[in-house]
């Protein structure tokens, strides 16, 4: 990765210099191509980045290289991720009070040493009940990730184990191997989403609430950036979005650990913080494309 100085124009900024990354080689990207991605714009972190060489990994990041430059008041950038029929947006610098309703839930970030103190967007949440079974995974590590098509589970996990035992009583659960993505999918039919169970996630004592219509991947076109080879997922099923994996994260010695990716974090209004060093959540509104079984 080489690393690169230039002009950018943002939202009606002019003239602010941005460092930035410079891909040499991309491997096993094919959403890049397929997709009309131009590259990423990196929000992890401050100094989390786990690849490249020395002058890339402590390059401040797109917000933190703003607020240095007093382009913004704040090291803040909020998101509505948004859906095919509710455009999203990227508030820069600060949070968009008409995007949600309420107030937002803080959380203070959470430090460990996988790779460094201050790697990821890292909290503890209070844990997670399925229906209204009993809560799972108190003070479990808990990263925040945009770039995560899906919530991944450290292994092993007693809530994954626990949902998907419950999904099963609902309708029956296939596992797809996706080669490229080295992971176990689970399916299920697409006609008996709405069977499946609720996921209330507790945060600094609020509860969010996220439903099977919104961890469940439904639609045809978005299977097939997710997956390795498009027509992957056999015709009728979806795609469960709650996968184990053998992540590297959080104490070894706890019982869970979980990266909570896009299909979580589109469902509801997210603030990043970098100079206090929190992360919050917000409900969204009920507009004309949104609906309660949605939100």
């Amino acid at each position: 990765m080489n690393m690169t100085r230039d002009i950018l124009s943002l939202g009606g900024f002019d003239d602010m210099k941005l460092t930035f990354g410079e891909a040499l080689q991309v491997i096993n990207a094919r959403y890049l191509f397929s997709s009309n991605y131009d590259g990423f714009l990196g929000l992890g972190w401050p100094g989390g980045v786990p690849f490249g060489n020395a002058q890339s990994r402590n390059q401040s990041t797109f917000i933190t290289q703003l607020w240095q430059q007093n382009v913004v008041d704040e090291a803040v950038f909020a998101l509505n991720l948004g859906s095919k029929e509710c455009p999203g947006q990227m508030t820069v610098g600060g949070i968009d009070k008409s995007e949600f309703q309420g107030k937002i839930t803080w959380a203070p970030l959470h430090n460990f040493n996988y790779p460094s103190k201050e790697a990821y967007w890292n909290v503890k949440i209070d844990g997670v009940r399925i229906r209204d079974g009993q809560l799972m995974g108190p003070s479990t590590t808990s990263i925040m990730d945009t770039g995560a098509f899906a919530t991944l589970f450290r292994e092993p996990s007693q809530i994954w184990t626990s949902l998907i035992a419950d999904i099963n009583q609902s309708t029956p659960v296939a596992f797809l191997f996706d080669p490229g993505l080295q992971l176990y999918l689970p399916l299920v039919n697409c006609t008996k989403v709405s069977l499946l169970p609720d996921l209330t996630i507790y945060l600094s004592g609020k509860q969010f609430v996220l439903s099977p219509q919104q961890y469940v991947y439904t639609d045809r076109e978005t299977m097939d950036l997710i997956t390795t080879f498009p027509g992957e997922v056999p015709q009728g099923h979806c795609i469960v979005g709650m996968v184990t994996a053998n992540l590297p994260i959080g104490d070894p010695a706890a019982s869970e650990a979980i990266l909570w990716g896009n299909n979580f974090l589109k469902a509801f209004y997210s603030a990043w913080d970098i100079e206090h060093k929190r992360f919050g959540l917000a409900q969204l509104p009920l507009t004309s494309c949104t609906s309660d079984a949605e939100r």
